[in-house]
């Protein structure tokens, strides 16, 4: 959760890397996962989006 006051690392177009909201600790494989797509997100998208609410993510290695 985003914490007042705190100060936060900044992506490389300027906005915070803001902390992720879980509601359980992810596993070795959930977490290089989330690694992966914050990666593409940074990388790829540089910058914010928009997904619906029903929208599901998961990582997907290519073939």
């Amino acid at each position: 959760m985003e914490r007042e006051g705190e100060n936060y690392e900044q992506t490389f177009w300027g906005q915070p890397r803001w902390p992720l909201f879980l509601t359980e600790e992810p596993d070795e494989n959930q977490l290089s996962e989330l690694d992966q797509l914050r990666a593409y997100m940074e990388k790829k998208l540089m910058g914010s989006f928009s997904v619906s609410e029903d929208a599901v993510w998961k990582v997907m290695k290519s073939q």
